[in-house]
């Protein structure tokens, strides 16, 4: 059989079996389903037309398109979802790496055969036949340098068991493709909620590992799919997509905008399902605020969600040593052990330079010296993340506020400058640096943005020009946006003295502590 034949006979095959319903939107395990249509995909006859064959660039483009497509519908995942995360999540090999690994298969059936007819004749292909890139033997040349594994004159000196063989061919090839795909997502910010620790060729993520095999826990297992790839719809979604023709409003409640955090977190009409889920969880919370009204606020929400035994609020006042360190104190003799601090009090009050200064610098560092004494293994703690929240005004001039620049100034290099410690490895200790741009939060003044408003309180038009002109620059983010960034920064294990931006315009990007060219 021809291999053009072959190639759409295959394809037919895997077609017509999943338009029969072989695939996940019909609660099929995705397991089953993957193993089934791989072994029907990489049929030996299919593998061994490749093998020796040379395609055509629009024959490898529809073979990949086709063996990723294959993989989408396995997870019910939309055509829109990220290359790598359709690979990762299932443990995939590409279709690539599925034909390099039967190439390094039938290699190594030749090299360490006892025909010697055969042997001379691998010898004389080496010797006068490598400049052939059509010739199997270049190409395998290539496949082996790609995968760092031995050459072929190594292999047929020192040929090893063909079990050691298949076992270093089958490491190199995950190795390779997990890697290759881990950098590919490094720079997709709809993969912010899934866990890069959890991703792995060869291995399939728990989303679907942690399933059972019935159609309802299948369908489920879509649904969580779609969340941690950024490909579930929201009504948020709809409306922005829609032009503001569709309804933002959750269906499920009808209070509420539904997005991410409405539907996780929110959603009063989930409150039972979320209720029996987070009883098995240990994240444990103390809020502190000096506004007790407000405080009081939010932690009735949090107990709603979390229970009351989960969440508590103490009063206090940053500025206040006494204050302060009574939060570490209460929190840890309510708790036990602490592992996250999040100094995010903050102040934009440039006719009090020195409560801005108080609250946002003095404060800061208070407040990361506490964690340090409270978290740190020396002391008796576990080890922990410090995340200090600055401000992309703290990166840059801005001449109509600089008491607020100075204090946010300050606490970027004290926290790059503490990072550096060499006693943060002993002790556990992890310090990070978060910079949003104008966030819209009670500390954003709408005045700002809109043209026809009288500027804030205290603030010239010439002023609020600069202002406007800073905002169009960098766009007013949502919470939301400035949370992905904060749970990237907690996520992340080896970013210690990163300071990250976040703005509407340009997304979430490391400043420091990563390359500049690092984008989530």
């Amino acid at each position: 059989m021809c291999k053009s034949h072959t190639h759409h006979t295959v394809q037919l095959l895997v077609s017509y079996t999943q338009e029969s319903g072989l695939h996940g939107t019909n609660g099929l395990n995705l397991q089953t389903s993957y193993k089934n249509l791989s072994e029907l995909r990489h049929s030996t006859a299919f593998c061994m037309a490749w093998r020796f064959y040379h395609l055509t660039r629009s024959k490898w483009t529809s073979s990949h398109a086709f063996h990723k497509k294959n993989l989408r519908n396995f997870q019910s995942m939309p055509a829109r979802t990220a290359t790598g995360a359709v690979y990762l999540i299932l443990g995939a090999l590409t279709i690539e790496a599925e034909i390099h690994k039967r190439q390094l298969s039938f290699l190594y059936n030749i090299v360490s055969c006892d025909n010697s007819t055969i042997l001379d004749l691998v010898d004389r292909q080496l010797i006068m036949n490598m400049d052939n890139q059509q010739s199997f033997f270049c190409k395998v040349a290539g496949t082996l340098a790609m995968y760092d594994l031995p050459s072929i004159d190594s292999l047929k000196q020192q040929p090893p068991s063909k079990l050691k063989w298949k076992l270093s061919v089958k490491m190199a090839l995950q190795k390779y493709w997990t890697k290759f795909f881990l950098e590919e997502i490094e720079s997709k910010t709809t993969l912010v909620h899934l866990d890069r620790t959890l991703l792995k060729i060869g291995s399939v993520h728990p989303v679907w590992t942690s399933l059972s095999s019935t159609i309802s826990d299948v369908k489920k297992g879509a649904v969580k799919n779609r969340l941690l790839t950024g490909t579930y719809l929201f009504e948020s979604n709809k409306h922005k997509f829609s032009g503001g023709k569709e309804s933002s409003l959750c269906r499920l409640c009808g209070t509420s905008n539904e997005d991410i955090t409405h539907f996780l977190l929110l959603c009063p009409a989930l409150h039972q399902q979320r209720k029996a889920l987070f009883s098995n969880l240990k994240a444990l919370v103390c809020l502190c605020d000096i506004d007790s009204e407000e405080g009081l606020k939010t932690l009735k929400r949090f107990q709603t969600t979390f229970g009351n035994e989960n969440v508590m609020f103490v009063k206090c006042d940053v500025t206040d040593h006494d204050s302060f360190e009574n939060v570490f104190k209460q929190a840890k003799r309510k708790f036990g052990v602490l592992d996250i601090v999040v100094n995010n009090a903050g102040l934009l009050a440039e006719d009090n330079m020195r409560k801005t200064m108080m609250v946002n610098s003095i404060g800061v560092i208070e407040g990361t010296q506490l964690a340090t004494h409270y978290l740190n293994k020396e002391s008796g703690g576990q080890g922990g993340v410090v995340v200090n929240i600055s401000s992309t005004a703290g990166l840059t001039p801005v001449f109509y506020m600089p008491i607020y620049v100075a204090s946010k100034y300050s606490i970027v290099g004290y926290t790059r400058s503490v990072s550096q410690n060499p006693a943060n490895k002993e002790r556990g200790m992890r310090y990070t640096c978060l910079c949003p741009a104008f966030t819209d939060t009670t500390m954003f003044d709408k005045k700002w943005s809109d043209e026809g408003e009288e500027p804030p309180p205290g603030f010239s038009e010439e002023e609020k020009k600069g202002a406007l002109h800073l905002i169009e620059a960098t766009g007013v983010n949502t919470v939301e946006e400035v949370v992905k960034g904060f749970m990237t920064l907690l996520e992340v294990d080896d970013n210690n003295g990163a300071v990250m931006t976040v703005t509407k315009k340009h997304g979430i990007q490391y400043r420091h502590g990563k390359p500049l060219s690092h984008k989530l």
